[in-house]
């Protein structure tokens, strides 16, 4: 299977919204892929347990905003007696503290997602098998592009959501941090058949139903605590096996 191949592939708004099952079915179907895909979450969920359990026994965001605001100490002291206000302030600082966290994990993850989606195209013979130090090589160049497209998509999805709220429409943020999401999940099966940018990018463009549609499945479950970290190497192996998939199902007609 080659470039052209993918290219000649067509996905729609309904594989988006069912490349989680792929995934899913993907990683209990392939042992080396469970390991390469799972391998980086339990650190994350450590991480994530230990800043939850921090950030509730503690009242980071009360004392920030009166470190930079002075709250008069009468209101400060409602303010950190009031259950509700703490429970929500609390969720904030999650939230935000998972977001961060999730930017830390697509960087260091992404050679063990790569791993895990060459051993799925090794498995159908899409492409050939490569020597320890080739993929040792690989691994580290795609923490370096990890890197890259992290710092990328932070920047961008800032942008745009200043742009957004700038105009009235948060939407327009929304709907690029859904699409951005869903183009990375994409990335790294189309960098196994060395895409260029503005071929990952035409591509996008032609499967823009299912790029949107897996996008905000993501961003849906962007809001349930560590959902997101569980879903994503589901996503990205599901991609890997709707494409061989598709091509088979090609073949045969």
């Amino acid at each position: 299977m080659d470039k052209a191949q993918v290219k000649g592939l067509n996905f729609d708004l309904f594989d988006g919204l069912l490349i989680p099952i792929y995934g899913l079915r993907l990683l209990f179907s392939s042992l080396r892929v469970f390991f390469w895909a799972i391998l980086p979450v339990p650190m994350m969920l450590a991480c994530f347990i230990f800043g939850v359990r921090h950030i509730w026994k503690s009242d980071y965001l009360l004392r920030l905003v009166d470190h930079y605001f002075k709250i008069p100490d009468e209101l400060l002291f409602g303010i950190s007696t009031d259950t509700t206000i703490i429970w929500v302030t609390n969720l904030l600082m999650i939230m935000v503290f998972s977001y961060l966290l999730f930017i830390v994990f697509l960087t260091i993850a992404a050679p063990f997602f790569s791993m895990a989606v060459e051993s799925h195209f090794h498995k159908e013979n899409v492409i050939p098998d490569r020597s320890f130090l080739k993929q040792f090589q690989f691994s580290m160049k795609m923490l370096w592009v990890g890197l890259c497209r992290t710092l990328l998509f932070v920047i961008m999805t800032v942008i745009f959501f200043l742009i957004g709220w700038a105009l009235g429409m948060p939407i327009i943020s929304l709907a690029f941090s859904s699409w951005a999401l869903a183009f990375d999940v994409f990335d790294y099966s189309l960098e196994m058949f060395g895409f260029k940018l503005n071929e990952r990018l035409d591509f996008a463009r032609m499967n823009l139903g299912a790029y949107l549609a897996l996008g905000f499945v993501l961003s849906v479950n962007f809001w349930i605590p560590f959902m997101l970290f569980l879903l994503y190497p589901l996503c990205i192996i599901g991609v890997a096996k709707l494409i061989t998939h598709k091509n088979k199902k090609k073949a045969v007609l």
